[in-house]
């Protein structure tokens, strides 16, 4: 299985390349696609629903009719699944699609890479109106102030991205003295670890309905987790039948305040986004910052900066000292993945 893309450093302009090329973050929602020309500038951006077409092929003919760029030689694809071989299965959509069939029908270089691994390509790449800090705590940590600087300051400190879109991803960004690296990660398939007896409780109602163990992504991806988040707190708490089940619906009612309990439900999922959040900075050793991305946060951002995520991330007693100063961030560049994509084929043509 092929789970990592090594990422040389290097200048963002591209100094051997000397084709134009498409670059496309692939998602089982949304499907967004631009040109990149030989100077490595993004232009002609167009966003997608993945939905209306049969398959991806016929998306990317779709945006070379409505943009008719320079005849692209190359297509970077960012992928919503694990990239394994000739035949790809996008996770929660029904694309279908073999890449030498896609190469041979529109005449170009396909590389296919994990859409999170190329998320993660940005993160040394993103400016500081880019990203948002997640910390109200940080009162708090004013004492620590010399050591937390000391730790952000260290730029050979390895960086993750997770995050909730139709599914759950992530990846890590890992530097070394030759370059950067990416690992692509399924941080969605790993088992999701109550933290409290509410979450005890929900994952065995939830556990009952798949009649498995129950993983992060059947609890916080968008698509099937967040209604299912939404039913078990709903049953638990008595409050069936409720006014909304899926998570565009739950937003609504939460952020224009219309029902406490979709509330309660939103703030529940920021401390579970938290947990999974701080596991993943203790398991990789991603000690540099860990990166929130994906559809659907960015969504709610004032919501989540004043939520328990913060302290659910560093809920961890003897340990809490060592998250508490590891930063924590949300991407809200629309486009980050894509600023991935321009990153890798800039390092590669160095």
């Amino acid at each position: 299985m092929k789970l990592y893309n090594i990422l040389e450093r290097g200048s963002i302009i591209m100094k051997h390349n000397d084709v134009s090329t498409l670059i496309t973050d692939m998602g089982a929602t949304f499907t967004r696609i631009a040109y990149l020309d030989q100077a490595g500038e993004i232009h002609h951006i167009r966003q997608y629903p993945s939905a209306e077409f049969l398959s991806p092929i016929e998306l990317i003919e779709q945006y070379l009719r409505d943009v008719a760029p320079p005849t692209p030689q190359r297509l970077l694809m960012a992928i919503a699944a694990p990239i394994q071989g000739d035949l790809i299965s996008l996770s929660n959509n029904h694309w279908r699609f073999s890449l030498k069939e896609m190469a041979n029908r529109l005449a170009v270089k396909v590389e296919p890479f994990n859409d999170f691994a190329a998320l993660a390509a940005s993160l040394d790449h993103l400016t500081e109106r880019e990203v948002v800090k997640i910390d109200h705590l940080q009162e708090e940590r004013i004492a620590n102030e010399q050591c937390s600087k000391s730790i952000r300051s260290n730029a050979m400190l390895p960086k993750a991205v997770i995050g909730s879109g139709t599914g759950f991803g992530s990846a890590l960004l890992i530097p070394s003295q030759k370059g950067s690296f990416t690992v692509a990660a399924e941080g969605g398939q790993a088992l999701y670890p109550p933290q409290d007896q509410e979450e005890i409780a929900i994952v065995k109602l939830v556990e009952q309905m798949l009649h498995r163990p129950v993983t992060v992504e059947d609890l916080l991806g968008c698509q099937r987790g967040i209604p299912r988040l939404i039913m078990a707190m709903a049953k638990i708490q008595g409050q069936t039948p409720v006014d909304f089940s899926s998570a565009k619906s739950l937003l609504e009612a939460a952020l224009e305040k219309k029902s406490p309990f979709a509330i309660e439900v939103l703030s529940r999922y920021c401390a579970m986004l938290g947990n999974v959040a701080a596991n993943t900075v203790l398991t990789s050793g991603a000690l540099g910052g860990l990166y929130i991305a994906g559809g659907f946060a960015p969504r709610f951002q004032p919501f989540l900066l004043a939520s328990p995520f913060r302290e659910a991330f560093c809920n961890r007693s003897h340990i809490d000292e060592i998250l508490t100063e590891v930063p924590t961030y949300l991407i809200t560049h629309p486009y980050a993945t894509l600023i991935g994509l321009k990153q890798i084929l800039s390092n590669h043509y160095q």
